[in-house]
């Protein structure tokens, strides 16, 4: 192959890491693949380095054996081997050709062919290959002009390229999100809602771990409202939301490194008003972790109970819900919410105390001489009430003067019991 255009090598493509990784599989037989020749194309940050090569993984371990890298067989069924130096890893996959595919898995056979190799890719702009002298390949003589266009579209047939791995049609929109401009290539749009049934034989994990990719990408706004109107993820896609009102999310997200959590982009995607309704729909296509499910349920329980005053909403939620929440609350709540008022309202979140109740049950046991049981949750109850009305100022002594004027008052009761039915009253 001839190189497609020559850049400047790019400072991280001189690093001794890579450096060495790459003379070590030999010059003409491994090159830069996928996101790493984009970023370097786009004049972006790099991110994850992949290597494709002619080696088999055998021979690649081998040759990382030789220079004291140490190797991870990640996926060496599947040709590809992670080579380790430090805290830099590097995806190293021999090339292939498919031998069978049923939409979910592929057998392959290792080839030493780059055409063919790219052939078998998802989209031309997966199938750019570069050297670490800045000499970059296109196998299929238009992934660089695609990339310049911001044109995502697959290689050669769109269908036969889906049916051979159904999560591409996930990956068709996250990497227009990612990469696109305009409307999705219509040829991939309308293969992906022909074969968009099949997503739900493919394994839940891959699933959410496409569409959790998919949600930082600067277009996603605009890819969700795509897969909610296409119904490409049957309910899924919450109809609340709003492609304008998601980048301002993404915006308040990006610029507070603390509140960096994929979590709030998630829950507005996919928000109802009901946690059982929620997670019922969501786990038809998704796997969801515990900590998932409890950051949806609790914010969904603030969005529901708000507006409530601050101090009140730090006490029962603490402070990440409360700033999660509140951000909800106002993206669901307001037609044109404000980034600079919602910046304003999580730095009042995070400037504040979260209060702590100064009294407990013992304290209530000393002054009323009442013993632990219903009684005593219900003063506590009302004492913690009275506190919060009062912005949870009266400190340790006044609550327990508040407690001690409550002797000279009727103790409220505990709620009745309700007798055993076929009990005689």
């Amino acid at each position: 192959m001839k190189p497609a255009l020559i850049i400047e090598p790019k400072e991280w493509m001189q690093e001794p890491a890579i450096t060495a990784v790459m003379d070590a599989l030999g010059a003409k037989s491994a090159m830069l693949v996928g996101g790493a020749v984009r970023a370097a194309l786009l004049n972006e940050e790099v991110g994850d380095i992949d290597i494709a090569t002619v080696h088999t993984p055998d021979d690649v371990i081998k040759r990382m054996s030789a220079i004291n890298v140490k190797t991870i067989p990640t996926g060496i069924d599947h040709g590809t081997v992670t080579a380790v130096i430090g805290k830099q890893h590097f995806e190293i996959t021999t090339l292939r050709q498919d031998v069978m595919t049923d939409g979910r898995h592929a057998e392959v056979a290792f080839s030493k062919d780059w055409v063919e190799d790219a052939k078998r890719r998802d989209f031309t702009i997966n199938t750019l290959l570069m050297d670490l002298h800045g000499h970059v390949y296109d196998p299929t003589h238009q992934g660089v002009a695609d990339l310049q266009k911001g044109l995502v579209r697959f290689v050669g047939n769109p269908g036969r390229r889906i049916n051979e791995d159904y999560l591409r049609i996930l990956r068709f929109f996250r990497f227009h999100a990612r990469y696109g401009k305009g409307r999705p290539d219509l040829e991939g749009v309308r293969a992906a809602i022909r074969a968009s049934g099949h997503i739900a034989t493919l394994s839940r994990e891959r699933i959410v771990h496409e569409y959790e990719r998919l949600l930082p990408a600067r277009g996603a706004g605009e890819v969700l409202e795509q897969l909610r109107d296409y119904d490409i993820l049957p309910g899924v896609i919450s109809p609340a939301l709003d492609h304008g009102k998601y980048r301002i999310l993404q915006k308040l997200v990006a610029g507070r490194p603390a509140q960096a959590d994929i979590k709030l982009l998630f829950a507005y995607s996919v928000w109802q008003n009901k946690a059982d309704t929620l997670f019922e729909v969501l786990e038809k296509s998704f796997v969801l972790s515990n900590a998932l499910k409890n950051f949806l349920t609790k914010n969904i329980q603030f969005v529901n109970m708000q507006p409530a005053a601050l101090t009140t909403n730090l006490f029962h939620f603490g402070r990440d819900i409360t700033q999660s929440g509140s951000v909800l609350y106002e993206i669901l709540n307001q037609k044109n919410p404000s980034l600079a008022k919602l910046e304003k309202l999580l730095d009042t979140i995070g400037a504040t105390s979260v209060p702590v109740f100064p009294i407990n049950g013992n304290d209530v046991a000393q002054f009323l001489g009442i013993m632990p049981g219903r009684q005593m949750g219900n003063i506590l109850k009302d004492v913690e009430r009275w506190w919060l009305e009062k912005d949870a100022k009266p400190n340790r002594q006044q609550v327990l003067d508040h407690v001690r004027a409550m002797e000279s008052r009727p103790i409220p009761d505990p709620d009745p019991e309700e007798p055993d039915e076929g009990k005689e009253s």
